[in-house]
């Protein structure tokens, strides 16, 4: 039985160039592995900094009050809306409640609002109407001054699983 060469021979490489590609390898396998520790680390502070976010809306969302007339409807995704932009007394936090509400009560405000333009504010529909400027000056006569403002779909929402 004769010998085998050695695998550097059959490839035509000497022993030190094949100790050059196996150092060169290790040193890729460890910066991979520093890259793959620092990437853990930073998706631990973005994981802490959403819990945080969590921790301060949460409350303000369970804190506003839903209607007997439209029970949260428990739809995943969020859909596309139109929103008016809005200045002056509604704070961020409170447009937040206000869109919130809006998400998780769409279903049946699709079934009694589909293509009409709704103003929210204080976890309720104040105004609806067919069109922005006519929802917009009901809210205000209601004493709504910044309302939350968007156009239901008139198609239901499409839902995608994944």
């Amino acid at each position: 039985m004769t010998a085998e060469p050695p695998v550097d021979a059959i490839n035509g490489k000497s022993g030190a160039r094949a100790r050059s590609i196996e150092r060169r390898f290790s040193e890729t396998e460890a910066r991979l592995r520093r890259l793959e520790h620092s990437v853990r680390a930073d998706m631990r502070v973005v994981m802490e900094a959403l819990e945080g976010l969590k921790a301060q809306l949460l409350p303000l969302i369970e804190a506003t009050p839903v209607p007997a007339a439209l029970p949260a409807a428990a739809e995943p995704g969020v859909q596309d809306s139109v929103v008016v932009p809005h200045t002056g007394e509604a704070s961020a936090a409170t447009r937040e409640v206000e869109m919130a509400w809006y998400h998780r009560n769409r279903s049946r405000l699709f079934e009694q609002y589909a293509g009409e333009w709704i103003a929210v504010s204080g976890g309720a529909v104040v105004a609806h109407a067919p069109d922005l400027a006519t929802v917009m000056r009901e809210a205000r006569d209601a004493g709504h001054t910044r309302p939350f403002v968007t156009l239901v779909p008139d198609a239901p929402p499409e839902s995608v699983h994944l």
